[in-house]
Order: C-alpha cells, then structure tokens, then sequence
C-alpha cells in the first residue's frame, strides 16, 4: 500500500544514486603566475603568459579542462 509504513516511513533513500547525483567540487587555485606584462599592465597587442597550477578535489580524474579570456 503506498504511503507511510514504519520500515521505511515515505520511502527509502539510496545512497549511491543520491551521492552520485551530486556535481563535483570545484578545482583550488593554488598558484598563478603573470609574465610579460609591463608592471602587471596589459597594454593592447601585448603577449603575456599567465600559469595557474590548479588542484583537482573531485574524486576522479579531471579531463576536458579548458579556459577562456
């Protein structure tokens, strides 16, 4: 009979799907590096290199990291 029983009041909660539905961590910057610039300045047309060191919190391998402007 659907409802309330007193095993499993409402329903019962899996929880491998409910934890696997969860988005993972967001990675920590741990470091970042500037070069090129002018007193940290952009200037227009001025090539620069900037390194981030970033750490994975996610309990699986990171892939398809990308970044944009």
């Amino acid at each position: 009979m659907p409802g309330q029983d007193h095993d499993s009041g409402t329903g019962i909660v899996m929880p491998d799907p409910a934890l696997s539905s969860l988005p993972p961590p967001l990675p920590t910057l741990v470091s970042s590096n500037l070069s090129g610039a002018w007193q940290w300045r952009h200037r227009p047309n001025e090539c620069n290199e900037l390194d981030l060191t970033l750490q994975n919190n996610a309990p699986t391998t990171a892939s398809a990291v990308s970044a944009t402007r």
